[in-house]
């Protein structure tokens, strides 16, 4: 049996906040890490995550929008939240109790979700943007109902991102600071989804909690963003030029 700190329970929950907003229904936190996939393949998080006890324990997450709801069921009273663990060092199942109740989520082994153990996709480019771009670009692609947004950065380390519809209606928009090219990096050409996808949840929620907003781009066009200290990724599709 372990039980979580008050600070555990609240980074669980920020971490599960997290992962939704890049699609993520399922993580792992083992190795001093929270990781996980999206279905879709489109976003991923992994990033820095440590349980005051039993940090070596392996816990895997299935439908954690359900776990979300489990935890906010008792409404603002105080919770205790335990975990059962079986001999092999994996969660079996979460019991959550106010002082008037209580509630069971039961996990899932960590090998049956997709979570990476190590990203190794290095980072090329670094950019930055203020929240009155952030808050135009998702304006311009949502007004557009884009089905796809395509981020370029030129030989000149100008950063563009560009939209458009289902009849090939563009938007675009260009950012006023240059990217910060890392060693001697290509100009590149980013796809991700338009209207509604990762990408602008993502710039959306990160730019209203952070003014300016800094962001890096990896070689496979991985856009990553720290959002409430965790590590966020929009999976692109990607072509060079």
């Amino acid at each position: 049996m372990m039980k979580f700190s008050t600070q555990d329970i609240q980074a669980l929950k920020n971490a599960i906040s997290a992962a939704r907003l890049v699609g993520v229904d399922a993580f792992v936190i083992a190795n001093g890490k929270v990781s996980g996939v999206s279905e879709k393949m489109n976003g991923c998080i992994f990033s820095d995550f440590a349980l005051s006890e039993k940090p070596d324990i392996r816990l895997g997450l299935n439908r954690i929008s359900e776990l979300d709801k489990r935890l906010s069921l008792f409404g603002d009273k105080d919770i205790d939240v335990t975990l059962d663990i079986t001999a092999e060092g994996k969660a079996k199942i979460m019991h959550i109790k106010s002082p008037s109740g209580r509630i069971e989520f039961r996990c899932t082994d960590p090998k049956m979700i997709k979570a990476p153990t190590e990203i190794t996709d290095p980072i090329i480019a670094v950019g930055v943007m203020s929240k009155a771009e952030v808050a135009q670009i998702v304006r311009g692609v949502n007004v557009l109902s884009a089905e796809k947004i395509v981020m370029h950065i030129d030989r000149n380390q100008v950063i563009r991102f560009e939209a458009k519809d289902a009849t090939n209606d563009t938007f675009e928009f260009k950012l006023e600071n240059p990217a910060e090219f890392i060693d001697d990096a290509a100009p590149m050409l980013t796809q991700f989804d338009g209207s509604g996808g990762v990408i602008t949840k993502l710039l959306d929620a990160a730019g209203k909690d952070c003014d300016p907003m800094s962001f890096m781009i990896s070689q496979t066009g991985q856009l990553r963003v720290n959002y409430n200290s965790f590590d966020l990724i929009a999976i692109p599709k990607i072509e060079t030029y």
